[in-house]
């Protein structure tokens, strides 16, 4: 919707992601619902793909490496004493992220 809007503003938009609803969703709607959404992408201006990316748009685009957000100490500090209190055990993260199939997760030794 933003790129849609943007366009039809006159003013240049800009995507910034590893993926797009479009990628994202192929193979799980139908095509026609699909193509709604990458009528919309295509109005992007730029896109900047970031790290992992397999996204191909024939516009402005720019490839970018690793990036990660400031890391909030104190928040790392909160969630270990949360799940961790008595610093007896082992912590280990896990990010849940669409290609991670959470029904598996009981297969792993945790």
């Amino acid at each position: 919707m933003p790129f849609e809007a943007a366009e039809s503003l006159g003013i240049p938009s800009v995507g910034i992601s590893n993926f797009t609803w479009y990628t994202a969703y192929q193979g799980l709607i139908d095509d026609i619902e699909l193509k709604t959404y990458k009528n919309a992408y295509q109005k992007m201006t730029y896109f900047f793909s970031l790290a992992g990316s397999q996204e191909q748009w024939d516009l402005g685009a720019n490839a970018y490496e690793f990036f990660s957000r400031e890391l909030d100490l104190q928040e790392v500090d909160r969630i270990k004493r949360l799940v961790n209190p008595n610093k007896n055990k082992k912590k280990i993260f896990l990010g849940l992220g669409m290609k991670i199939g959470v029904g598996s997760l009981g297969q792993f030794p945790i």
